[in-house]
């Protein structure tokens, strides 16, 4: 079993500590191969995979933080993510009318001001249009701004050319420990 090659890269630039841990332990499972053989060597391929999915993870949850503790603008995969997971739970919400998810995945901010009641009523013209959200699954955001404001929130804006109306979005997320988290949100859908 040959040694496999390991993103030194990902785990240096990692903003979260966990990540640079593993790359220390991970330099000692590969020197412990080494020196101590094929079976702590296959331990030492288990753990390089686990400390690559913690890496990945971390990429996930919305890339790096810059050196003054503010966060930076996430990868294009993540932002991606970011929107697409938001427009499918107000998807769900309008269609089963249930809001109390959405609610609970924003930052306590808008999950103190939108109880599900206010979220309900805010969607009611959704609803009542029977707007479907599920193709943003399938298509690529485009983007007019994706920005961290001056109080560090994350304001995404852009539209999914839909037919036969694009869906218009207004996003802005809070950073809640190592996520992003709903903070604003204003969507419409229009003629292209």
């Amino acid at each position: 079993m040959g040694q496999e090659a390991f993103p030194e890269t990902f785990i240096r630039d990692c903003p979260f500590s966990f990540c640079g841990g593993s790359a220390a332990y991970v330099a000692t499972i590969r020197s412990t191969h080494e020196h101590r053989g094929r079976a702590l060597g296959m331990i030492g391929a288990v753990l390089s995979r686990v400390a690559f999915s913690a890496i990945f993870l971390c990429l996930l949850t919305g890339g790096a933080l810059a050196q003054e503790g503010q966060r930076s603008i996430p990868d294009a995969f993540a932002l991606i993510g970011l929107v697409r997971t938001t427009m499918i739970a107000v998807d769900h919400a309008n269609r089963t009318g249930n809001y109390t998810v959405l609610r609970d995945l924003g930052a306590p901010g808008f999950s103190k001001n939108n109880d599900a009641a206010r979220l309900a009523d805010i969607f009611r013209a959704w609803r009542e249009r029977k707007l479907d959200l599920g193709a943003v699954v399938l298509l690529k955001p485009t983007w007019t701004v994706k920005e961290i404001d001056q109080d560090g929130m994350l304001r995404l804006t852009g539209y999914f050319e839909t037919k036969p109306l694009a869906i218009t979005f207004d996003l802005l997320y809070e950073s809640i420990g190592d996520r992003w988290r709903l903070f604003g949100i204003s969507i419409d859908a229009r003629k292209p």
